[in-house]
């Protein structure tokens, strides 16, 4: 399983809130960070994650791209019952065992 399979298998498990399948593929020294804040602990992520679900969206993915240990993702989000739409790039860095060490969020234009 490539890198990109992971990822791919994150962002599916985003749209269907499947937080099991989330857990799984996370490092206990996990860290996500974004232009909210930082979560530092798989804990803190699969917390921040799972408050995110309490909402509707709709995640609508472009692009991965894969580069050694990280993944980049190029996507939408689009909170449900309005039209803010957040246009974003993921990097997701994995450890040895493909398990995803740093998720970071960044804005795009």
């Amino acid at each position: 399983m490539s890198y990109t399979d992971v990822a791919e298998q994150l962002f599916e498990s985003l749209k269907h809130k499947n937080m099991p399948n989330i857990e799984s593929i996370l490092a206990e020294n996990c860290f996500m960070d974004d232009f909210n804040g930082k979560w530092p602990g798989k804990k803190w992520v699969c917390e921040t994650i799972n408050s995110f679900f309490q909402n509707p969206y709709e995640l609508t993915i472009y692009e991965y791209f894969e580069c050694e240990d990280t993944v980049f993702v190029k996507y939408t989000l689009r909170y449900g019952g309005t039209d803010l739409l957040l246009k974003c790039i993921d990097e997701i860095k994995f450890n040895d065992k493909q398990q995803i060490e740093k998720i970071s969020k960044y804005k795009r234009s």
